[in-house]
């Protein structure tokens, strides 16, 4: 346990650390933003500070979610998926600002897009392994009022949502490698779009085909 506790505090503070050693370096103006065109928007360096500040805020936030979760008793049966989601989203984080930085010293080194799209894909099948192992709660998985309300519909819900994330990130990524940016972003949006939605028709469905065999 005070091992996974170290990793998860080195994970948190280590993207403010990468721009308290780096901003010495750094131009007094930075990338901030990227648009579907290529556009940067620049700001301030100093305004790095919070956005680093977000991975401590969120490796704080994360675990006193699990504390005032009505739910949190069901925390202990999948510890290891949410210590594991907690892992992905912190080093998803880490290189979000690491491309941030890359890009404010080397500018046009990296394409973003792609380089982003592929971490937004790789994060969405690490995320579509675990999300089966997670139980009911109000603040990890497919949280549909109807999966909240009915155990087995929960359980159908997040093994639908963890195939859909996985082969979802999966087309993502090998789109990463053949379709041009804009198109890129756009055809992602779509499949986010449908990972997100067929879980939440089929969760209905499956409440409603529960409720009516209770009622038989």
């Amino acid at each position: 346990m005070k091992g996974k506790t170290f990793l998860l505090i080195l994970l948190s503070i280590l993207p403010l650390l990468m721009v308290a050693v780096l901003y010495p370096k750094l131009p007094e103006m930075v990338p901030v933003h990227w648009d579907l065109d290529g556009g940067v928007t620049y700001g301030e360096k100093i305004k790095l500070f919070p956005l680093a500040g977000l991975s401590l805020v969120f490796g704080i936030f994360m675990p006193f979610l699990a504390k005032i979760d009505p739910r949190k008793q069901n925390y202990e049966r999948f510890a290891d998926a949410y210590f594991g989601t907690r892992i992905i989203l912190l080093v998803f984080m880490i290189v979000m600002m690491s491309i941030t930085l890359t890009e404010s010293l080397y500018p046009g080194f990296l394409q973003v897009g792609r380089v982003v799209c592929a971490m937004v894909a790789v994060m969405f099948i690490l995320l579509g392994n675990l999300m089966p192992k997670f139980k009911s709660n109000f603040f990890t998985g497919m949280k549909t009022p109807w999966a909240l309300s009915n155990e087995n519909v929960w359980n159908k819900t997040q093994r639908l949502g963890g195939r859909l994330f996985f082969f979802g990130g999966l087309v993502i990524l090998i789109s990463c490698f053949m379709v041009p940016e804009k198109q890129l972003f756009w055809g992602a949006m779509g499949i986010m779009l449908l990972i997100c939605l067929i879980p939440t028709v089929m969760s209905y469905l499956w409440y409603q085909q529960e409720a009516h065999g209770e009622e038989k």
